[in-house]
């Protein structure tokens, strides 16, 4: 009983422990993207509404310690930015408070990720910005125990829809050594009901932030694109208009903004969000009726869980394999000389941005030479003028196909002259070998008819000795390749496993967890199969010492019997008649 009692105590201690290592496990973690971004955003528009600035009701202040709290929960220490602006109207003065966390990287390069969580009066505020909140709190929950190259810094911005006041209160306020640290701003906002998922960026001197971005949405299968050139005043892949990424756009910080809307319908603006019948005019921001989470659903189905669910696995991406200065030197061009007309009116620009000076305005139909091809721009000359277009606004001619089939054409003849080259060396090199073995056995020959028969014999043997020794030398080299190749494939099996390990904190964690829980049983086991072989030792032992007592005992009383009748005249008969 007592050694049951051991066992149960044992097992519920495992227990304790194992419940607080998973006590000790983030509480974000999550088998699939947008899992927490979504449950964040719905308890901030669904507890904290109408976070309007300078409101009296308390629900900005409310989401704040709200935010702090979750902050604290993912072992992060926040800083606040407590600060005073003057709204856009240039007459209210706006009060709010930034919330300021880091996650240190490998290099002290510095990524901003930035979302608002103030709204417009009487709204929900779900799409304009708990949506951006929820997929910045995921990134930060993931980043909280996940290793990255550069140093991130997540910022919830307050005051955005008076004038992006909290980030440009945050910028004002960097040093200009702080700034140039800054490889690029990334800014989520309004990303849950709006028809297309688009991605913005750049700046003039640096369009290789949105360039990967793009590329990353390609490679991991995400329906997400830059706007439609469509609007003057926007040029893609620009937004330069109003959110948190202008105040580091301005000041030459590139940037990356997320943000789901329709461009293509009038005014043709990132206002158009949807060309659903069930909103009026097409703006869910900002609107009452719209802007929260039950209409959201009712009217666009799971719409907003997958865009939180694309826009975090892009970032969680781009955060681990953003490569600074990828594309700021220029595109890789591929050198070519093709005709090639304008399909519309666009700007020959200086460099391969959209935000670079342009050298002059081309007519639509305009004929020009593309010297320089990429998949997004191309360098071309246009009446004697030298500058670069995006390619989705040019119609190839014919040369580039031809162009094609002609270099396949002489790589086809090279490599036929290759092959004949080699099949005649390959006969000169069989006919000089067969000459060689003629001469060789003509001497083997000679030297057989000169030799003697033990000679023969001898070297008979003696071949046929080094014949086996070389098979075994061949055998026992095969063999230990054999023995060695399962190791070599066991040693890189252990090491794959001991990277994955290292890489992933999660089944890290649990793997530990599992070998305590077995390495605390097989004691339990073997504490309890050793007290029980003790106990049968004793149990022996005692039995030993009790029989060896009745047997004295018996003895005893033998002997005491014997005296006894003895002096109770039962004497020997024979010794009687004797004394007869």
């Amino acid at each position: 009983m007592k050694i049951c009692k051991r066992i149960k105590a044992t097992v519920l201690s495992l227990c304790l422990i194992i419940g607080m290592c998973a006590a000790s496990l983030p509480q974000t973690v999550h088998a699939e993207y947008g899992d927490n971004a979504y449950a964040f955003m719905k308890q901030l528009q669904s507890n904290y509404p109408y976070r309007q600035v300078n409101s009296s009701n308390g629900m900005l202040s409310g989401a704040e310690e709200w935010l702090k709290a979750q902050i604290i929960t993912m072992g992060y220490e926040y800083m606040a930015q407590p600060f005073t602006m003057t709204s856009a109207d240039g007459v209210t003065p706006c009060y709010g408070e930034n919330l300021i966390f880091s996650k240190q990287g490998a290099s002290d390069r510095v990524i901003v990720v930035g979302a608002h969580y103030d709204c417009v009066e009487q709204t929900f505020g779900t799409d304009d910005n708990a949506s951006g909140v929820g997929v910045l709190l995921e990134l930060a929950s993931i980043y909280s125990t996940k290793e990255s190259p550069y140093t991130i810094r997540f910022i919830l911005f307050s005051a955005e829809e008076p004038g992006c006041l909290g980030s440009q209160y945050y910028v004002d306020n960097l040093s200009q050594e702080e700034r140039d640290r800054i490889a690029c701003m990334i800014n989520i906002d309004t990303i849950a009901a709006g028809d297309n998922m688009y991605l913005y960026g750049g700046t003039v001197d640096d369009s290789g932030s949105i360039v990967q971005a793009q590329s990353a949405a390609d490679l991991l299968g995400l329906d997400m694109s830059f706007h439609p050139d469509v609007n003057d005043s926007f040029p893609t892949p620009t937004k330069a208009t109003a959110s948190d990424q202008m105040p580091f756009a301005n000041v030459g910080i590139p940037y990356i903004y997320c943000e789901a809307s329709n461009w293509n319908g009038e005014p043709y603006t990132n206002f158009y969000q949807t060309s659903n019948s069930a909103v009026n005019g097409g703006t869910i921001m900002h609107k009452a009726e719209y802007d929260n989470l039950t209409f959201i659903e009712n009217t666009f189905g799971t719409r907003a869980y997958e865009h939180l669910q694309a826009y975090a696995k892009l970032l969680d991406y781009l955060l681990e394999n953003m490569k600074e200065g990828e594309y700021a030197t220029g595109y890789t061009f591929e050198d070519t000389n093709t005709k090639a007309t304008t399909t519309s009116s666009v700007y020959l620009r200086e460099r391969p941005t959209q935000y670079s000076p342009s050298v002059t305005l081309l007519d639509a139909d305009t004929e020009v030479t593309v010297t320089g091809y990429h998949a997004s721009w191309c360098r071309v000359e246009a009446d004697g003028q030298e500058g670069y277009i995006k390619t989705d606004y040019l119609t190839m001619e014919d040369e580039i196909a031809s162009k094609e089939d002609e270099s396949s054409e002489e790589e086809s003849e090279n490599a036929s002259e290759e092959a004949s080259k080699e099949y005649e060396s390959s006969m000169s090199e069989e006919s000089s070998s067969e000459a060689a073995e003629n001469e060789s056995e003509e001497a083997v020959s000679e030297s057989e008819s000169s030799s003697n028969e033990a000679s023969k014999n001898e070297t008979v043997s003696e071949a046929a000795s080094s014949e086996k020794e070389t098979d075994g030398a061949l055998s026992q080299s095969a063999s230990s390749q054999n023995a060695s190749a399962p190791e070599a494939d066991s040693q890189n099996t252990v090491e794959k496993i001991i990277d994955q390990l290292k890489n992933d904190p999660y089944t890290l964690r649990i793997v530990l967890i599992a070998a305590i829980i077995i390495i605390g049983i097989w004691l339990c086991v073997f504490i309890a199969l050793r007290r029980k072989k003790n106990a049968q030792k004793n149990e022996d032992s005692n039995g030993a010492s009790n029989s060896s007592e009745e047997t004295l005992k018996k003895a005893k009383r033998a002997d005491m019997s014997d005296s006894k009748d003895s002096d109770n005249g039962f004497a020997d008969p024979d010794k009687n008649k004797d004394e007869k």
